[in-house]
């Protein structure tokens, strides 16, 4: 059963923001699979990261300014645009996933629950989604989030 399903298109006014999105799981449904996927993940064209990217090395590093070659923006070929995802059920914290990946599904269940997640007491009730996004270097990003529940296999005697 579908839970959730957004096609959400996230300018770069969004870095360092999050967007948040909400569904409602059913009685009965004993899992859930959260699909997020976005692109374009990798980012090529240095003219829309060097500025970051030069700023950030400023910040982090600036005691080793010119000391370090690896620390030079055209060295940089490629970056990514950096979103991650949050869970809450029923107002608790559920966990996070902060990973590279630009395509994670992530599976929730009383008895298994993808790492970064913690099982909750029950699925059913009022969940929350949070994008936090990081980073976001090109004009646009869009995202497919997709949310599929499961009811428990019932055996005919």
């Amino acid at each position: 059963m579908i839970l959730l399903k957004k096609n959400i298109k996230l300018t770069k006014d969004f870095s360092e923001k999050d967007y948040f999105t909400s569904f409602s799981v059913p009685r009965g449904i004993k899992k859930i699979s959260l699909l997020f996927s976005y692109s374009p993940d990798q980012v090529t064209d240095r003219s829309l990261f060097s500025q970051s990217v030069s700023e950030a090395i400023k910040k982090y590093y600036g005691e080793f300014d010119g000391k370090l070659d690896q620390l030079k923006v055209e060295n940089f070929d490629t970056i990514k645009n950096l979103l991650t995802i949050s869970l809450d059920c029923n107002g608790r914290f559920i966990g996070n996933r902060h990973k590279w990946e630009s395509n994670q599904t992530i599976e929730i269940s009383k008895n298994k629950v993808t790492p970064g997640f913690i099982s909750p007491h029950m699925i059913e009730g009022e969940w929350g989604v949070t994008i936090h996004c990081h980073q976001i270097f090109t004009e646009l990003v869009n995202v497919e989030l997709k949310v599929v529940g499961e009811y428990d296999e019932v055996a005919c005697g």
